[in-house]
């Protein structure tokens, strides 16, 4: 753009900012992408700002216009806010929409001239237009006696909701103010409301182009201004949410609404807010505790001791916008409370960044506590009575504080009569003297928030306090971003504290505050402490987003989520904020925009290859955004690494492309992945799921659910592959597509199981939905698969009858199929069956049968074996050995058993399969808990626990919880066992595991009723008698009525008969189902009550034939315990 600088601005009466033009090298082309926020770092006021907007809005690139068309010179009704930028492109925005009305204009238009109706229409249209230059809106269409009005776009602010409301208010007032012009009252009706459009078509052609706004958010904001009163202003509430503490409403009620199907809450503007710091307007009175700043405030509280003494400080606390700043203030102040130490409160505005003494005039204002309807007199009274209780003031004094206040004091304290410059001087030393008068009544905690702010004569009016206070008890807290720069210098009296982010253990202390002390599921605190970066009003924006999202469901001690895990959404109240940062460097944001769709981090390799011409070469354009610390690097920059600061700005940037810009940057990007060595398979799915590429993205996704499993991590395959599996549920119902869909699903079951059990419900729809394809294909692969998955969720569930009949169908498929794995497997799965449905004889013929076949199974490679594994979780050979175990055992061979088991454990850690290995232990630790060996359960249930809980194995990790809890009770640790045994039921509960739970009840009674809590072991004992009488888990009900007779024996009283008659009953269930083992413990149990009744030789008779029927297990704890008692029993019947 050709353009003399120099006497564009002199034509229109601007030459006194040439020079300054000039030595910022502002040409032609920058002058069209200047915005208010550069005018503004220029120094220019506010007025002067709009005017040079208005004019710059006029011209377009290539433009050569005249002097004689310079800045203020531009014809029609245009201003800054209202011509269309020819360089923004279409974007997704958070915008705040204004829709006003002007009321009554039919009824203008009958009465009036049209040259008459022409001037007042023009009027109106420059009050709305004003309104919205003032805060930095856009005016995007007139509509005839209507004006649509929008903040946010082009430029964000982070405040765009506050801004439409103030304007809003200042176009009533405007027309207000205006009176009749000649005819009547103006009156306007004016919606907003807030949310997400597409913002940046340019719609028309020459003067008539116009931005169009396209969305509900337009709609909602006109339909809202037919709610209005005349002189009213309503909004959405997503606009209400934003700045509820700002201002005061009336609740209208849900609205129905032309063109929305459900009602619509609105809320009508009734006043203002009066609050002391943007702080305490935007949070309310309810603020979670702060966390992370104990040595800050510390610093503080020792700067405020230090001047009680009578020497001032000032402390100067930076940071990013969220970090806390005006939080520690407020904690200060708490702490502070009891001590009541003098306040001067200052809060500076971004709206009066050129109002001369703009906070020191708000907080002499609240402090007399001015009321609207106050006259100047009632008010001279309020400031008097204020001021007086800091020693008698001057009249002089009380005139120019009042002149200060806009207050004309003239009758009572007559002319001031002193040149501008006078009164100036005379207003600060007014000012200093009362502070000077504050400080020596009572120490002063003088704060000043948001210092980036300050007007230049506020400044200069703390430059000249800073002199005053080196020998008075003040301290100056004032707070600023890191873009302020302080003319402080280095002063001894300053203190400068800088506040960080905070860490992990911090963010999660903060999430505790937020959600009440209930515990959110780790991966979303991982989301949030991700999303956050530490920044505390991140982090409680987030966690309050994501608690109302209605994703979580609340217990009585947590959250919790059944679902996949939500991307946490930007929340509203951050949305302006971040997309303010990036507007700010709209000349290089396209940059940031494309990198955003890269991910958090990004390369400049990969970076270069997907920008298209002429900007693939970005490195100025990444130079500044390093610049402005939207992004950080590392590296040389042509092999240079970067990362956006704040994960969520990347967010901003990528929801504010179009979808379809998106899908195309995306399907550059899996075209430059390709092309790259190991680009992980993950990576290319997202994005080729972004690019719309679907099954090039269901391969990838497949892809990395197996390498996920491989290593394993269950958390990410299960993650892969349900996106692989919502994709491919989109791609018809093909015969492909339904073996596609199947082998996915398996895999999510199977990656399923390691992590949340065998039953849980999300595994078992998983297999349901497998069971239901497969049935729709007579003839479909890895049929045998899916009835192995049905007949796992059946045994853990503790459906033993019917997991029984679903073996037998397994072991009908593997005959028809003729292979050996599944044979083994379907063997595996009937013995297993047989055995806890209380046939463990017959079990071993079908463990043996699977034994036959193994050998061949051995012979294969490693990897063979760990593919058999993942398919079906557990190694088939290894899974055999310690299931035989538990059949052997109870059938009374202990020491085969003892050796088989070792041998599955031993095999199971060289193969080095995560499940297989949890699996082995998990059984190993039941079989030493079950031969009382003590030492041998705890050490092995231990390395359970932490084998399970280092590869978040939730299922196991309960499990082996249980049977530590059992090794402790055996240890005589009751105490323990209960603590550990209900963590481990609520481990179970959660992964809907009933699998041998009720003798492990059983267990928990007895421990409980042994510390006398006999109403808890007598619920856990009922449950226990439900399985026993309903149940199908007989395997373990020779020991589960054993255990109970154990309980009755510790109950008042003793129930001796209740007691004899449990024991006799768990003999005879175990002699039914000839499980040795199981007699041999319940003869040891009646043998001491038999004893205990004075029935030696009946003891001894039946300790003596259990004894001798067991031929194995002569080293167990149990054998040596059965040996003394015959001993004992002997002496006795010989005593006699």
């Amino acid at each position: 753009m050709s353009l003399n600088i120099r006497t564009w601005l002199e034509a229109g009466g601007f030459g006194q900012y040439a020079d300054l033009f000039e030595a910022n090298e502002i040409d032609g082309e920058a002058l069209l992408a200047l915005t208010g926020e550069h005018l503004k770092e220029l120094g220019i006021p506010l007025s002067r700002r709009a005017k040079l907007l208005k004019a710059i809005a006029g011209l377009s690139p290539g433009s050569s216009p005249s002097p004689a068309a310079g800045p203020g010179r531009s014809p029609g009704v245009r201003t800054a806010g209202t011509a269309p930028d020819a360089t923004a492109t279409p974007e997704r925005r958070h915008l705040t929409v204004m829709f006003v009305d002007l009321v009554g204009s039919t009824a203008l238009s009958n009465r009036l001239d049209p040259e008459d109706l022409r001037n007042v229409i023009r009027k109106y249209q420059d009050a709305v237009v004003g309104a919205v230059t003032r805060y930095d809106g856009h005016v995007a269409q007139y509509l005839g006696d209507g004006m649509l009005a929008h903040f946010g776009f082009p430029l964000a602010h982070e405040d765009d909701a506050e801004r439409g409301v103030r304007a809003a208010l200042a176009t009533v007032g405007a027309l207000t103010a205006m009176g009749s012009l000649g005819v009547e009252n103006l009156s306007v009706r004016i919606g907003i409301a807030t949310g997400i459009v597409v913002a940046g078509d340019l719609l028309g052609e020459g003067a008539a182009r116009e931005h169009a706004v396209v969305g509900e958010t337009p709609n909602l904001a006109a339909r809202l201004q037919g709610v209005a009163a005349p002189g009213e202003v309503v909004v959405s509430a997503n606009t209400h949410h934003l700045v509820e503490h700002l201002f005061e409403f009336r609740d209208l009620g849900p609205q129905h609404l032309k063109g929305f199907a459900a009602p619509v809450s609105a809320y009508a503007i009734t006043g203002e807010r009066s609050s002391g710091s943007r702080f305490e307007a935007r949070r309310g009175e309810l603020l979670a505790a702060m966390v992370g700043r104990d040595n800050e405030l510390t610093l503080l509280i020792e700067n405020w001791r230090g001047v009680q003494s009578g020497q001032g400080r000032l402390t100067l606390i930076t940071g990013d916008a969220g970090i806390g700043k005006s939080r520690i203030i407020r904690a200060l102040q708490d702490a502070l409370a009891a001590e009541r130490p003098a306040r001067l409160d200052y809060q500076c505005s971004p709206y009066h960044a050129d109002s001369a003494l703009f906070p020191v005039i708000q907080h002499l204002a609240r402090a007399a506590r001015f009321e609207p309807a106050d006259t100047p007199d009632r008010r001279l009274d309020r400031l008097e009575a204020l001021l007086k209780e800091f020693g008698a003031r001057s009249v002089r004094d009380m005139a120019l504080i009042a002149a200060l206040l806009g207050i004309d004091g003239v009758q009572r304290y007559g002319p001031l009569e002193l040149t501008p410059q006078q009164q100036r001087l005379g207003t600060f030393k007014a000012l200093t003297g009362l502070l000077g008068d504050v400080a020596r009544i009572r120490p002063l905690l003088w704060t000043i928030e948001d210092v980036q702010w300050i007007d230049p004569t506020t400044l200069e009016l703390i430059d000249l306090c800073l002199e005053r206070i080196a020998n008075l008890p003040v301290l100056i807290l004032a707070s600023a971003r890191p873009d302020f720069h302080d003319a402080f210098g280095s002063r001894p009296n300053l203190t400068r504290l800088p506040l960080f982010r905070l860490g992990r253990t911090q963010i999660a202390a903060m999430v505790r505050g937020v959600t009440r002390g209930k515990a959110l599921p780790e991966e979303l605190l991982n989301e949030i402490a991700a999303k956050s970066d530490g920044v505390p009003l991140f982090i409680e924006e987030l966690t309050k987003t994501l608690l109302e999202s209605g994703v979580l469901h609340e217990t009585q001690d947590a959250f919790i989520v059944d679902d996949p895990l939500p991307n946490l959404a930007i929340p509203a109240s951050l949305h302006d904020s971040l997309m303010a940062r990036l507007d700010r460097l709209r000349p290089v944001k396209e940059v940031a925009q494309t990198a955003a769709c890269i991910g958090r981090e990004f390369s400049h390799r990969l970076l270069t290859a997907i920008m298209p011409p002429p900007g693939n070469a970005p490195d100025q354009a990444l130079a500044r955004l390093v610049e402005a610390e939207l992004i950080f690097s590392r590296g040389t920059p042509q092999e240079g690494q970067y990362a956006f600061k704040h994960a969520l700005v990347r967010d901003a940037a990528y929801e504010s492309l179009l979808k379809a810009k998106r899908q195309q940057i995306h399907e550059r990007l899996v075209n430059a992945l390709e092309a790259l060595p190991d680009t992980p398979p993950e990576i290319l799915a997202f994005h080729a799921m972004q690019a719309g590429l679907n099954e090039k993205a269901i391969a990838s996704w497949q892809k990395a659910g197996a390498q996920a499993i491989a290593r394993p991590a269950y958390k990410e395959a299960l993650a892969h592959l349900s996106q692989a599996l919502r994709l491919a549920e989109q791609m018809g119902e093909t015969r492909a597509w339904l073996e596609r869909r199947l082998l996915i699903l398996l895999a999510l079951g199977q990656a399923s199981i390691p992590l949340r059990g065998y039953s849980h419900s999300q595994t078992v729809a998983a297999f349901t939905r497998a069971q239901e394809l497969v049935g729709a294909m007579s003839d479909a692969p890895h049929r045998f698969s899916v009835f192995y998955a049905v007949w796992v969720a059946l045994y853990i569930r503790g459906e033993h009858d019917r997991a029984l009949e679903a073996a037998g169908s397994m072991v009908r498929e593997a005959e028809r199929d003729s292979s050996t794995s599944h044979m083994i497997t379907a063997l595996r799965s009937l013995a297993m069956s047989q055995v806890i449905t209380g046939a463990p004889a017959l079990a071993i013929q079908s463990f043996d049968r699977a034994l036959a076949l193994s050998g061949s199974l051995r012979q294969r490679s490693r990897e063979e074996r760990i593919a058999l594994a993942d398919r079906f979780s557990t190694e088939p050979d290894i899974a055999t050995g310690f299931h035989l175990g538990l059949a052997l055992w109870c059938l009374g061979r202990i020491d085969a058993a003892r050796s088989v088991v070792a041998e599955a454990l031993a095999s199971a850690r060289v193969l080095g399969h995560v499940h297989t290995l949890c699996h082995a232990l998990a059984y190993s630790s039941v079989i030493a808990a079950f031969n009382r060996s003590v030492d041998e359960a705890l050490a092995l249930s231990a390395e359970t626990i932490d084998f399970a809980s280092r590869h978040q194995l939730e299922m196991w990790k309960g499990y082996g919880s249980i049977i530590h809890a059992h090794a402790l009770s055996l240890n005589g640790d009751a105490e323990g066992s209960i603590r550990v045994m209900e963590d481990g039921f609520a481990w179970l509960a959660r992964t809907q595991t009933g699998h041998s739970v009720p003798v492990h009840y059983a267990v928990h009674a007895r421990a409980l009723a042994s510390l006398g809590r006999f109403d808890e072991a007598g619920r856990y004992a009922a449950m226990v008698r439900t399985e026993l009488t309903s149940g199908s888990e007989r395997y373990y009900w020779p020991e589960c009525q054993r255990l109970l007779g154990d309980y009755l024996r510790l109950c008042p009283g003793g129930k001796p008969a209740e007691a004899d008659a449990a024991y006799l009953s768990a003999l005879s269930l175990a002699r039914e189902q000839h499980a040795k083992t199981w007699e041999f413990y319940a003869a040891i149990s009646l043998a001491r009550l038999w004893a205990e009744q004075g029935k030696s030789g009946q003891a001894a008779d039946l300790l003596g034939t259990c004894c001798d029927g067991l031929t194995e297990g002569r080293s167990l704890p149990a054998w040596k315990e059965a040996e003394t008692l015959r001993e004992q029993l002997r002496s006795q019947g010989s005593s006699r």
